[in-house]
């Protein structure tokens, strides 16, 4: 991918991918009862990638009219500072799971763990009011996400006439988001989230607010 979003100083990048099945139920050992169709197992790692915002690279000015020796002066200050160094955010990601087919194909579930890792996570940097720029943040590869979890799905067909059929689908999923590493940047605080390591993404932060009754009137 050669992505126009990325940093004029990013080049490519590649996501390679490889997948594997395979039909346990079909070997000569497998002893499947008889309200088992089919039993299959799968695995696939690969790499894919989130791309910036078309714009979030590009360092742009604003104009402006500033006071020189008594007059009025056209001028220019960053809008915004942009990052030629953008590149994508990475993902990792390793699944493996299991399938199944029961009943005379009354009944399908697939069961599914996945292990994903984001480097060069895509985070918004708060800027230095000192940085001269209408912006107060600016899009930065830092650090590391991790996501892992189960999801689940359960397909029933629970009648099937002539002219009526009935099925039903459940599905769920779990997921645990967690920044693992921010690199050598301290937590980033901003107007209404942080991003700290060891928390998830996008984490809101309160202050524990108390007070000492000194009368012990309750007010």
């Amino acid at each position: 991918d050669r992505n126009s979003a990325f940093g004029k100083d990013f080049k490519a990048v590649y996501y390679p991918k490889a997948s594997v099945s395979y039909v346990l139920s079909d070997e000569p050992f497998f002893h499947r009862p008889a309200w088992v169709d089919q039993l299959r197992l799968r695995g696939a790692i690969g790499a894919s990638g989130v791309q910036p915002g078309a714009t979030d690279a590009v360092q742009f000015y604003i104009g402006r009219t500033t006071r020189l020796d008594g007059a009025d002066t056209p001028g220019l200050t960053f809008g915004y500072l942009g990052n030629t160094h953008l590149k994508p955010e990475r993902t990792q990601e390793l699944e493996v799971g299991v399938d199944g087919t029961f009943w005379g194909s009354r009944v399908d579930a697939e069961l599914t763990y996945y292990d994903k890792n984001s480097r060069d996570a895509l985070v918004q940097r708060v800027l230095p009011p000192s940085s001269g720029t209408d912006s107060t943040v600016v899009f930065d590869n830092i650090g590391r996400v991790r996501n892992a979890g189960l999801e689940a799905l359960l397909r029933a067909q629970l009648l099937q006439r002539a002219a009526f059929g009935w099925d039903v689908t459940l599905n769920g999923s779990t997921n645990a988001n967690k920044i693992v590493s921010l690199g050598d940047l301290e937590p980033i605080v901003g107007t209404d989230v942080d991003q700290r390591a060891g928390y998830p993404l996008n984490s809101y932060f309160g202050e524990t607010i108390s007070y000492n009754d000194a009368n012990h009137d309750g007010a």
